[in-house]
């Protein structure tokens, strides 16, 4: 099984070339204060474990996201037992016709005049 180590060297200097040239000091060992050391190993089957893994998270994200961009406009499926039904009715033919807004009007007119009465 393969592994990989990685190092991580801290060191207190004024620029880049100067913490160089400190770490590899301190790799040779010249120097053995002053510089802080951190070192890790993991195998690279879990690591690559963890790439496919996450690879496959964004892949199922992106899937959900495109099937429900594509599948919010589609129709939807019948009512069982139901079918060719509109939930919305069109308007009634009487409320164009003159005659019976007038006799509307007059109704509505009646039964106030009797309200106020009361």
């Amino acid at each position: 099984m393969k592994y990989q180590t990685v190092i991580k060297i801290v060191t207190d200097a004024e620029n880049e070339g100067e913490a160089t040239d400190i770490a590899g000091e301190y790799l040779r060992g010249n120097l053995e204060s002053g510089v802080r050391m951190k070192c890790y190993t993991r195998s690279i089957k879990s690591r690559l474990l963890f790439q496919a893994s996450v690879s496959l998270v964004l892949l199922s994200v992106f899937l959900g996201i495109a099937s429900f961009r594509y599948f919010k406009n589609a129709a939807l499926p019948q009512i069982s037992g139901v079918r060719d039904v509109s939930a919305i009715q069109p308007p009634l033919k009487t409320s164009q016709a003159p005659a019976f807004k007038e006799t509307w009007k007059e109704e509505e007119d009646k039964k106030i005049l009797e309200y106020i009465k009361k």
